[in-house]
């Protein structure tokens, strides 16, 4: 194998992300977040290690290796875990494999990737891993303790990262060649997504996972603490830190070797291709009450969300701050009141942003199409309006109806719910329309790290929820008992009243804003023309 070859490679694909990064204002936003949240821990561990060895060499610890055999296990899990999830997405395979496959063998291509991973892995935790064996050896005062932290800490970083680009091409391989993954690949990892996201919100995760932790620091990565802690507490038993060095000197050619075998498995094979079974006639359209034009353009609207689903992940962000009250029922067995009038308003934000929030882009290449077409500006509109309100209206309905019997909201407020959600996604849909014609967007983003689609703009985001949390208010005050009883104590009026009042006020809002919207994007839709 050519080694500069490798170092090319890895090279190149440095500079094509820094490129990727540097030329998103998001990702940089991202990035700098990251940095400015992740330098208190990178730096803090190293003021922990100084006060660690001090502990140690005064003997404060009574199990210094106990622990230490916690943070081996854990530290080349997290970074495993890490670096699948990039590998499953995009690092698994090279930019342009075709080109780069017959020009060089695939073991240097794999070498480069690797040593890609490795120097974004390093970069990040450089000053933790110079920084905290040096002050743990200056807190112990055994200097001998420096090199061997960091041959200890160097190893975990490098199995950790070489054990993590292998399960991610696993999990490469098994979509490749599984009909019934690769069809549901997107579902799946929506699924995954919403579970990581719930595990790094919810405090109970560390408490759940402690056991895993200590099941794998007794494994053979235990032996990294005894390379760390030899030479400054009689506990580290030489055996067991040769053994680490062993472990190191065989386990990391051993996982380069299974990458470079995987990597080679799933670039050189034929991927299944999932039939679609998209090209039934549809059953929608014969439907009597409905015009059959409208029905079609609702199904379409399906059929491109089936298709694609990732166009539709902004619709997900806003229920991570439901996780809170969400965990908090699960965990306590009571549905807090608040709960059922915040399911009933994102109910509706999501209905509305659906399908309807951005109706002249997402019609993408096929819109000049679409507009000579002898389609109406009502019948277009009311489609993408029809395909929210079917699925959006049941599910909200369902949604907060159960969690408001759940909470024992009391028979006015659960009815103010209910009429909600009933009232507030309808209009939603209808309120979209003419926001998301007001402030289109034509041109697609980067929704994830190898997805682009036609999302709605920001600004029609945030007019659209403006209005739609002013329409909304009333019935959401009336809704929730606490607010409610501060209406009525500074009113001095009757709760059937506020309650009354609040879902009337909700429905005249609601009805006016919707109006009004969909009558401009009916009129803008049939006078737009391309410039």
């Amino acid at each position: 194998m050519n080694a500069a070859h490798a170092i090319r490679i890895a090279r190149t694909e440095l500079v094509r992300r820094f490129r990727v990064v540097t030329g998103m204002r998001a990702q940089l936003v991202a990035l700098g977040v990251g940095l400015l949240f992740g330098v208190v821990p990178l730096f803090g561990s190293i003021v922990v290690a100084y006060f660690a060895g001090q502990g140690v060499a005064a003997g404060e610890f009574g199990d210094p290796v106990g622990v230490g055999r916690l943070l081996a296990a854990g530290l080349p899990t997290v970074l495993a875990l890490l670096t699948a999830l990039r590998a499953v997405q995009t690092t698994s395979v090279p930019v342009h494999p075709d080109g780069l496959l017959t020009t060089v063998p695939h073991r240097e291509a794999v070498a480069g990737l690797l040593l890609t991973e490795l120097t974004v892995t390093l970069g990040v935790l450089g000053a933790p891993l110079v920084g905290v064996p040096v002050a743990y050896g200056v807190g112990s005062g055994a200097l001998l303790a420096i090199p061997l932290a960091f041959l200890a800490l160097l190893s975990l970083i490098v199995l950790g990262v070489l054990s993590g680009f292998a399960l991610g091409l696993v999990v490469r391989n098994a979509v490749a060649r599984s009909e019934t993954l690769a069809r549901y690949k997107t579902a799946i990892a929506a699924v995954l997504f919403v579970v990581y996201f719930v595990a790094v919100t919810n405090a109970e995760t560390g408490a759940a996972l402690a056991p895993v932790v200590g099941a794998v620091g007794e494994t053979p990565l235990g032996w990294f603490a005894d390379l760390a802690l030899y030479g400054t507490t009689p506990d580290a038993v030489a055996v067991r830190a040769a053994g680490a060095g062993v472990l190191t000197l065989v386990g990391v050619p051993a996982l380069a070797g299974a990458c470079s075998w995987l990597a080679a498995w799933l670039w050189y094979a034929q991927p299944v291709r999932p039939e679609s079974d998209d090209a039934e006639s549809s059953g929608i359209g014969t439907v009597a009450f409905l015009p059959r034009r409208m029905a079609r353009i609702a199904r379409k609207s399906w059929i491109r969300a089936k298709r694609g689903p990732i166009r539709l992940l902004y619709v997900l962000y806003p229920l991570f701050l439901l996780v809170a009250p969400i965990q908090d029922a699960v965990v306590e067995g009571r549905v807090p009141t608040a709960l059922p009038p915040l399911l009933a308003f994102y109910g509706a934000w999501a209905t509305g942003a659906a399908f309807t929030l951005n109706p002249i882009g997402d019609e993408g290449p096929v819109l000049p199409v679409t507009l000579t077409t002898p389609v109406g500006g009502r019948t277009f509109m009311g489609g993408l309006c029809l395909a929210g309100a079917v699925v959006g209206v049941p599910l909200t309905v369902l949604a907060a109806g159960v969690s408001g019997v759940l909470s024992d909201l009391g028979t006015p407020a659960l009815a103010a719910v209910l009429v909600g959600s009933v009232v507030l996604p309808l209009s939603a849909t209808a309120l979209a329309t003419g926001i998301g014609t007001l402030f289109p967007r034509m041109e697609s983003v980067r929704v994830s790290r190898t997805h682009e689609a036609i999302v709605p703009s920001l600004i029609a985001f945030a007019v659209y929820s403006l209005v739609l949390v002013v329409t909304g208010i009333p019935v959401l005050v009336a809704g929730t008992p606490l607010l409610r009883e501060g209406v009525v104590s500074s009113l001095g009026v009757g709760t059937t009243l506020v309650v009354a009042g609040g879902v009337a006020l909700s429905v005249v809002l609601a009805g006016l804003a919707g109006g009004l919207s969909l009558r401009y994007a009916v009129g803008r839709f049939e006078d737009y023309y391309l410039g």
